[in-house]
């Protein structure tokens, strides 16, 4: 994730990503699928919006890989934006 990618587990229990999760998380919380996508924020990894799918396995569709990114990208420029006031903000109270 913290190369851009993103990360589409229809079998989570079996994915390299999660299988280690699987004793500990996934099967108490009975969760199957995951869809992990990571936002950045100055180019360092901010954060990850996480689907899970619990008690069967989920083909995750385009659909819900690009709502996701589209989130992800808002989240990162919602951060922009509020980083952008609060320095215009300092500008404005050194002036």
């Amino acid at each position: 994730l913290q190369h851009e990618e993103l990360m589409i587990c229809e079998n989570a229990h079996t994915h390299p990503s999660t299988k280690d999760f699987s004793e500990v998380y996934l099967k108490p919380l009975h969760i199957e699928s995951m869809l992990d996508v990571p936002y950045f924020i100055d180019g360092k990894l901010g954060g990850v919006i996480c689907f899970e799918h619990q008690h069967y396995q989920r083909s995750w569709s385009t659909e819900d890989i690009v709502f996701t990114s589209m989130v992800a990208d808002l989240i990162t420029t919602a951060w922009l934006i509020a980083e952008n006031k609060r320095l215009q903000e300092r500008q404005m109270q050194s002036a």
